[in-house]
């Protein structure tokens, strides 16, 4: 699962209400994963809610992975 690191940035945000949200965009699909046998969780750091055009280096690598099955 592909998940993205930087929550949406509003102009009306604390900096304590952005890092809550950051942990919003990580923790809940982590528990996700952790349903499924053999899932992995992949942050990307770089990205917010579009992570194709974003980093699509990523986003390749992780596809690769899971067609080879590793």
């Amino acid at each position: 699962m592909l998940v993205n690191a930087l929550p949406a940035v509003e102009a009306w945000l604390t900096l304590e209400e952005w890092e809550a949200r950051l942990h919003l965009c990580i923790q809940p699909p982590a528990r996700w994963v952790a349903l499924v046998p053999d899932a992995w969780q992949v942050v990307a750091t770089e990205s917010g809610h579009n992570i194709q055009p974003n980093q699509p280096d990523l986003v390749i690598a992780a596809v690769q992975q899971v067609l080879s099955g590793t």
